[in-house]
């Protein structure tokens, strides 16, 4: 039996390799937080003790830029989209004055890092829609539970 490519994996390796090559100094200030994947169900509650949360993203550059302080980026493959608990964190990246993106490839998430370096602008972000979509699910989840 032929071993699952888990896309998402493989596109954050990727991004580090272009991070470790393109920005060596800094890169110790770029990281991932191993939030996902699957464990055993002891690992996964000592984890939950050690502070792990659920809908934290993939990646932060804890660098800041011209106008933002930091940047998160989250990983998705195919079509996958953000979680709840991702669209809620996501509220809180906002609030602190942090740059976001959802990146599908590679070549996407070195745009948006090169971006936030070095063009100092708001990288557009085609997934504006996609998170309208979320609030207004959460939004009627919370009218749904009141």
């Amino acid at each position: 039996m032929a071993k699952r490519i888990n896309l998402e994996e493989q596109i954050q390796i990727g991004f580090f390799e272009y991070v470790g090559w393109r920005y060596p100094k800094i890169a110790p200030f770029i990281f991932h937080v191993p939030n996902g994947g699957t464990r055993h169900i002891c690992e996964a509650k000592k984890l939950k003790k050690m502070g792990v949360r659920r809908g934290i993203w993939d990646v932060f550059v804890n660098i800041p830029s011209h106008r933002f302080n930091g940047l998160w980026i989250e990983f998705k493959a195919n079509h996958n989209k953000l979680t709840k608990e991702q669209f809620i964190f996501l509220e809180s990246i906002k609030k602190n004055n942090q740059e976001w993106a959802i990146c599908y490839s590679l070549e996407e998430a070195i745009k948006v890092l090169d971006s936030y370096f070095f063009q100092k602008v708001r990288t557009l972000n085609s997934y504006e829609g996609m998170l309208r979509d979320l609030e207004k699910e959460n939004d009627n989840d919370r009218c749904n539970t009141a």
